[in-house]
Order: structure tokens, then sequence, then C-alpha cells
């Protein structure tokens, strides 16, 4: 996709629903490479580069890419760490609270849970999978119960956990991975389906945004569907 100049995020929606798994509706969003500004306005964070590195023609055929890539210039995967490198620091184990693993997001300070809420340990071990979902509502209370772990020292000797924004929780897809398309290494275990984010869209009642990290998409939800959960907690 040609990344092109618009300061708005475009309010493109369309239904993805999946009959069987809950999956996000779908929302595109645009923006310049060059101007950085106008979507961290929006976010209210650093922005990260896609992670996407490779060009196409318009049949879908990989491409090289370079400044004017056979008459398809300015795709995302010419431009590299733009507008700015990902960089994530964990799996940590916290050095009190040895079972406790945290991932440091570099570029906006936000520190991840390294692990989807119901999976622990360094490679984020889970044998009951489909136990560990929620609706909106519980996911809200399993970030903030968080905070009184440890004998009230929170998990990972925070008490700031909570559910990520859905600005926060994009900050986390990336589009030149196969699935889950995040950065594994940092985040062990993530699962290819939908995970909430605290946000509530202006309109739809009973729908909140999520993330699916199968494609990726940024989407919607209705509030009673079970879907994974990662908690974030603020920068220190």
């Amino acid at each position: 996709m040609n990344k092109k100049s618009n300061k708005a995020l475009t309010g493109l929606i369309g239904i993805l629903l999946l009959m069987a798994v809950p999956t996000c509706y779908f929302i595109a969003e645009q923006n310049n490479p060059n101007d950085p500004k106008n979507l961290n306005e929006y976010m209210g964070l650093p922005v990260a580069d896609t992670g996407q590195t490779l060009c196409y023609d318009v049949s879908g055929n990989i491409i090289a890419c370079d400044e004017n890539p056979a008459g398809y210039p300015r795709q995302d995967g010419f431009y590299a760490n733009k507008p700015n490198a990902r960089s994530f620091t964990g799996p940590t184990s916290h050095p009190t609270y040895t079972s406790d693993y945290t991932t440091k997001d570099n570029l906006t300070g936000l520190v991840w849970k390294s692990c989807s809420q119901g999976w622990d340990g360094a490679a984020c071990a889970n044998d009951n999978a489909d136990l560990n979902t929620y609706n909106w509502a519980d996911a809200l209370t399993a970030c903030t119960a968080l905070n009184s772990l440890n004998s009230g020292a929170g998990y990972a000797g925070r008490i700031t956990w909570r559910l990520p924004t859905i600005e926060e929780l994009s900050t986390l897809t990336n589009y030149g991975t196969t699935i889950p398309t995040t950065d594994v290494g940092s985040f062990p275990g993530t699962q290819t389906s939908s995970y909430w984010s605290s946000s509530n869209p202006i309109s739809i009642a009973g729908h909140a945004w999520c993330v699916g990290f199968a494609l990726p998409i940024v989407g919607l939800l209705d509030k009673t569907s079970n879907v994974f959960v990662r908690c974030v907690a603020d920068a220190p």
C-alpha cells in the first residue's frame, strides 16, 4: 500500500466477521512517512515503523524496493525505520518477583506484560488457551487485578496496570512478520486473534476497539465477545 499524505485517520470501516471466532471489524489508516507529525498528533504516542520490508506491483508480485520501483513509488517497504525504528526490551524477569516478565517499548516508554493474560513464564506457556479469553468488562478487571499481586506491590512491582487504549495496543502490530503479526521475540505466545483495548467508539454502542494479530487489523468488537488480553503499565 502506498503511503499518501493524509492528516486524518481514514474512516474506512468494513465488516470482516468470521462466524466461529470473534474478529475485529476492519479500519484502514494512511499517513505520509515523511511527515510523522500528522499521525503522532492523532496517536498521542511516537509512531514506529510498520515493519514492512517488501514492495509489490499491481499483480501482487514482489519487486525491488527503490525510489521508483517499476512505476509503484513510495511504498511502505521502501521507508526503513520511518518515522522511528521499532525497539523492545524483554521479556525481562523482575529481580524480586522473578516469575513476573515484562517487555518495555523503548520508543513509547510503555511497559507491557510480556505474556497474554493467563499465560506465564519467559516463553508464555499455557495449555488451556481457550480458557483465557475475556469479555470487555472482565478484560478491564483482569488487568487492574494485577495491581494487587505480590502483597500489593503489583505484578513486576508496578501498580499502574490497565487495559491499553487502542492507540497503545496498535503500536504492537508488525506488518513485516508472519502470523501472529507482532514482535514475537518480545511478546511470545501472542495469539493469532483479537485483543481488547479499553477504547470505546463514539457512535457504536456496546462495542470497543480491538486489534487482530492475524492480518493485522484495527477494528471493533461487541463487548460481550470473548477474546484475548494484553495488559500495559504506564512508563515510570
